[in-house]
């Protein structure tokens, strides 16, 4: 006797075959073609659609990993995704050693209860994060990548400069030991620090590590706006030096004055696959962008209202595609939104910074790789009214701080020199 049958869907099976109808049986937790009629559980799945699960190639829920699986595993589940590929982006969990714990813990405290933070402090490498991972209840599976910012800030922190050889040859070993034990290669984020500051001979280095394992290299480009062609010729180059598939993340072109560059770069794409390179790429499915990816430079400062929170053309855009936009919410929501905005300025303002033109007048940050318009965004994020308000009239000097390091720096326990 099965355990379950599936009768009457109609099922899509992945192969690219039109669809067809057939009981589908599970027995022991294997699914197996049937014609028995007899099981525990009969399910009537007429006139549904019933498919392999599907698998999320770009997620980031390896850091969750461990919450209550209701919390950050039930929209994948119930969107019919049964398999995650995390660590993407340059960044995963792991590893996390001595003496730049405190800093890999301040990256995630952001997003992290304290109480799940605490269980990073077990995952010194790989393996250790993996035995975690298996021991915890997940609706799903997982597998993962290296996300070379973690690798290059459990050795250099955030130092803005070449490795020596000897940290280059502790990143090549501690990316070994991940690939032993099960990676899937090796991810990038080089518009995010520490990665921003890595070279392109740095990353061939540690791809050539990968490569006896099967490895995948699967980057966030270092531009995907002014600079996004060099950027696709730099990943196709670490690649081709490496001799391993390319994976380009969310592959985009932000930045009005950058339409068409796809042209180019999907040009590149497809002649490195001719020439023989195996090179994948994933796109963002979304109906609407960040204005700030849309346009770039000038453009994009343009399109910032009075207190610098973008004027939302989401609505203009779905009509555009003819769908139905309810403007009394829409603008409910965006005046919501101003009011925000409006009360971070007022707090600046109470600090001697009403003065301040938001895109023009913000300081250098160490995001110097990241493109898109996000001092704005940063600054309001930053911002903690009543925070601001406390130090103001206790007399201390409030110093804002776009770079985040510092902040990051304290979540994780270590004193920042402000």
């Amino acid at each position: 006797m099965l355990d379950t049958i599936i009768r009457g869907a109609s099922i899509v099976d992945g192969t690219g075959a039109p669809a067809y109808t057939r009981d589908v049986g599970i027995q022991n937790g294997k699914i197996t073609f049937t014609t028995r009629d007899e099981a525990r559980t009969v399910i009537d799945a007429s006139g549904l659609t019933l498919t392999p699960g599907l698998i999320d190639s770009h997620s980031h829920n390896d850091r969750f990993i461990g919450l209550d699986p209701q919390v950050f595993a039930v929209s994948k589940i119930s969107q019919g995704i049964t398999t995650e590929v995390t660590g993407q982006c340059g960044s995963s969990p792991f590893p996390v050693p001595d003496p730049h714990d405190a800093e890999i813990r301040g990256f995630f405290a952001e997003e992290m209860t304290p109480e799940h933070l605490k269980d990073i402090e077990r995952f010194r490498d790989f393996g250790a994060f993996l035995a975690y991972a298996e021991a915890q209840p997940k609706p799903g599976n997982f597998a993962f990548l290296q996300g070379h910012g973690m690798l290059r800030m459990s050795v250099m922190g955030r130092a803005n400069r070449k490795p020596t050889a000897e940290e280059l040859a502790l990143m090549k070993a501690r990316l070994r030991d991940a690939m032993e034990h099960g990676c899937l290669g090796l991810s990038s984020g080089l518009i995010y620090v520490p990665s921003v500051y890595a070279d392109t001979e740095e990353l061939i280095e540690l791809c050539k590590v990968i490569r006896p394992y099967g490895g995948i290299y699967a980057t966030h480009l270092r531009s995907e706006s002014d600079h996004v062609v060099e950027a696709v010729k730099e990943a196709i180059a670490i690649a081709r030096a490496a001799d391993v598939p390319l994976v380009i993340s969310h592959h985009k072109v932000c930045g009005k004055r950058n339409w068409g560059a796809s042209k180019e770069t999907l040009r590149l794409v497809h002649e490195a696959i001719d020439g023989g390179m195996r090179i994948f790429s994933e796109l963002l499915a979304a109906h609407k962008a960040r204005l700030d990816q849309i346009f770039s430079g000038e453009d994009a400062f343009k399109l910032y209202d009075t207190y610098g929170f973008p004027i939302d053309l989401t609505a203009e855009m779905l009509e555009e595609e003819g769908m139905a936009v309810d403007h009394d919410g829409f603008r409910k929501l965006m005046e919501e939104q101003r009011q925000r905005a409006r009360k971070a300025r007022e707090a600046l303002g109470d600090l001697g910074w009403a003065g301040i033109e938001f895109g023009k007048d913000m300081p250098a940050t160490e995001f110097v790789g990241y493109d898109q318009i996000s001092a704005k965004a940063e600054l309001l994020a930053i911002v903690a009214e009543e925070e601001l308000r406390e130090e103001a009239a206790s007399g201390v000097e409030a110093i804002l701080v776009l770079d985040r390091t510092p902040l990051y720096a304290e979540m994780g326990g270590q004193t920042a020199d402000h």
